[in-house]
């Protein structure tokens, strides 16, 4: 009966084990509404909408800036885009998923608002940026690319992390399983001897 208990437990071991990591993302309504802007777009999503993914500070000014530019040009744009915005300076994770997007991207900059359209991106926002703003995600969304730098950099360094990490998780469960059995082995063989 042991040893089938050994082989079910060692079974149970080697499960995935899901890390969740707390990356909180916002659509563009949610962003600007978490800004305080106030907005009357009929906001849309669909699948074949270019994703602009938006690292920002809340309340800094070229954050709210830029948000308040996608508003403007919602109603001529909008169907060329979606936005994912990444508020990083209440949330940890999200600030490390910014780190390693830059680590991904090989830049040193470290600051917000950080822009990135496909494999495109924009470091800090100015007003003389938005026509090639404009020009990245139109031609992505025309280009059918699905090159997505996020979601690249998710899989490099999440989604590997979780492999890691039940491996890692695992072995040390094996361990601790495998040295009470050993402890309890030695227990025995000292009770048989008395």
């Amino acid at each position: 009966m042991k040893k089938y208990l050994v082989i079910l437990f060692s079974l149970f071991c080697f499960l995935p084990i899901v890390m969740n990591a707390e990356v909180k993302s916002m659509n563009l309504v949610e962003a600007l509404k978490d800004e305080g802007i106030e907005s009357d777009i009929d906001y849309e999503e669909n699948d074949n909408q270019t994703t602009i993914y938006f690292f920002r500070t809340k309340g800094e000014s070229k954050s709210v800036d830029f948000l308040k530019y996608l508003d403007s040009i919602y109603a001529r744009y909008g169907k060329f885009f979606k936005v994912r915005s990444f508020e990083v300076s209440g949330n940890e994770d999200n600030m490390l998923l910014m780190k390693n997007t830059f680590d991904y991207l090989r830049t040193d900059v470290n600051t917000t608002p950080f822009i990135v359209i496909g494999s495109t991106y924009f470091i800090t926002y100015k007003e003389d940026i938005n026509e090639n703003i404009e020009k990245a995600f139109i031609e992505y969304y025309q280009s059918g690319s699905t090159v997505d730098t996020i979601d690249e950099v998710l899989t490099r360094y999440y989604r590997n992390d979780t492999l890691i990490m039940t491996v890692f998780l695992s072995m040390i469960i094996l361990n601790i399983f495998y040295l009470k059995i050993l402890f309890l082995n030695i227990q025995y063989k000292v009770v048989a001897l008395l």
